[in-house]
């Protein structure tokens, strides 16, 4: 598939998705390689653009070099604040204890899963909270 015809699915996929509307990103794709650059404002929307590039036809790779930049400054303990509000649902009312430590808007979490699907959820809901950079899972899996 031509390279051009690649690039055009994955902006019609971007434009239409209203989660998106801010972001400021190009994307590159050279023989069936692709490479987004750019800037959001939230790590949940760079997530968002890696899934649109991976599943659409034509696309070999992905190199996601899309930054997240915050748009107002957050401070590491609200993040964690934050963090700690989407784990009760998983992990606190099932007993199952995690650690979490914030810098510099980078969260690593560390923590026993029952699934990899687990992981990808929760690495969701923490990419929505304002200030997340970066997310870091540190997994054990449960038997």
């Amino acid at each position: 598939m031509r390279d051009q015809v690649v690039e055009g699915k994955i902006e019609q996929e971007v434009s239409a998705d209203l989660r998106l509307w801010n972001a400021r990103v190009r994307v590159d794709v050279i023989e069936g390689f692709v490479v987004l650059g750019g800037v959001t404002g939230l790590y949940i929307q760079k997530m968002i653009f890696d899934q649109i590039a991976r599943e659409t036809t034509g696309v070999v790779a992905v190199e996601n070099e899309i930054r997240v930049l915050p748009v107002r400054p957050v401070t590491g303990g609200a993040i964690k604040r934050r963090t700690l509000e989407v784990l009760p649902v998983q992990y606190i009312r099932a007993g199952v204890l995690a650690s979490i430590a914030v810098q510099s808007g980078a969260v690593v979490i560390h923590a026993p899963f029952g699934a990899f699907e687990d992981i990808q959820n929760l690495r969701r809901r923490i990419a929505g909270i304002q200030g997340v950079i970066e997310i870091h899972t540190l997994a054990e899996f449960l038997s």
